[in-house]
C-alpha cells in the first residue's frame, strides 16, 4: 500500500507490548503485538486542528469511552486495504500533520500521556466500561467475576498514580536521595476518584492498612458508593491520634491526589 518501515520498539511501560512502526505521507500505521492480546494495526492520522483519527483492527477496547479529541474506528476481521481505504475516506477533507521515523516515539509518548491523562481526569476505567469490554469478549462472566476483575485493574490503575505522584512530589520538594527511603516509603496517594474496594486494598498494599484492617473495612464498604477522599477520612479517624496519617501535599498530575505520610511504626527487635 506504499508504507515505508520505520523503527521496532518495545515497550517498557506496556509489559510484553512491542510495536512497528510504517510510515505513508501523512498516515501512520502501527503493528503491535503481544503474548496475551495478540496481533493487531492501528492506523492514524493527525489532523493539524488536534484531532486525531484512527482506524484499527484491535481485537480489544470497542468498549471504552473516546475523548473528544478523538475519532476511532474499530473494523474487526477486516483486511488491511480496507482499514487504510477508511482513514483516507474520513480524512481526505482534513489538512493533516506528517509523519515520519523522527517524531514518532515523540508522537507515540505525547499520544499516550494524554489519552492516560483524559482517562485519569475522569476517575480512570469506569465501571461501565469494563463491562462494555467483558460483554465484547462473547464470553459469558459472572457479575462477581468481572466486579472482582475491575477492582484488580483500579488497584493496578491506583498503583500508577501512587508511583507518579510520588515521584513529582520527590521533585518538587528536592527530596535528597539518601533522604529518600526514610520519607518516600511512607508516603501514599488519596485521590478525588476511585473505586473504594480498590482504594482500601491499595492502603493494604503500601502497609498503612493491615490484612486484618482492609478485610474490615472492605466488608464495611463494598456495596456503599463513596468518594475516596471521605472514605479515607473516616478510615483515618478511626485510628488513635498518633497512628493517624498527616496530608503532606498534593498533585494534579493526571487525576487531583493528596499526598499522606502514614506515622513510622516502632518495632522491637
Amino acid at each position: 500500500m506504499g508504507f515505508e518501515a520505520g523503527k521496532a520498539y518495545s515497550v517498557v511501560e506496556m509489559d510484553g507490548m512491542l510495536l512497528k512502526a510504517f510510515f505513508h505521507t501523512n498516515y501512520c500505521a502501527v503493528l503491535y503485538k503481544h503474548d496475551i492480546a495478540g496481533v493487531w494495526v492501528d492506523m492514524v492520522a493527525n489532523g493539524v486542528d488536534g484531532i486525531e483519527y484512527t482506524v484499527s483492527n484491535a481485537p480489544m477496547g470497542g468498549g471504552m469511552d473516546t475523548p473528544s479529541y478523538a475519532q476511532k474506528h474499530l473494523l474487526l476481521d477486516l483486511p488491511l486495504n480496507t482499514l487504510f481505504a477508511k482513514l483516507v475516506e474520513i480524512t481526505s477533507d482534513k489538512p493533516l500533520d506528517s509523519f515520519n521515523s523522527d517524531n514518532f516515539r515523540e508522537y507515540f509518548e505525547l499520544s499516550y500521556k494524554r489519552e492516560m491523562k483524559w482517562r485519569s481526569k475522569n476517575g480512570g476505567i469506569s465501571l461501565e466500561e469494563f463491562v462494555r469490554i467483558a460483554e465484547a469478549e462473547g464470553k459469558k462472566f459472572k457479575k462477581s467475576d468481572i466486579l472482582e476483575a475491575y477492582r484488580e485493574t483500579k488497584q493496578k490503575e491506583l498503583m500508577r498514580w501512587h508511583n507518579a505522584a510520588i515521584l513529582e512530589y520527590k521533585q518538587k520538594e528536592n527530596i535528597p536521595e539518601n533522604d529518600c527511603h526514610d520519607i518516600m516509603d511512607f508516603l501514599f496517594i488519596v485521590p478525588i476518584q476511585t473505586d473504594a474496594v480498590a482504594f482500601i486494598r491499595y492502603l493494604e498494599d503500601v502497609y498503612f492498612l493491615s490484612e486484618e484492617q482492609a478485610d474490615k473495612f472492605e466488608d464495611r464498604y463494598s456495596d456503599e458508593e463513596i468518594e475516596p477522599q471521605v472514605l479515607f477520612q473516616r478510615i483515618n479517624e478511626s485510628f488513635s491520634t498518633s497512628l493517624r496519617a498527616v496530608k503532606k501535599g498534593d498533585s494534579d498530575y493526571l487525576i487531583e491526589i493528596d499526598i499522606y505520610e502514614m506515622p513510622k511504626k516502632e518495632y522491637d527487635w
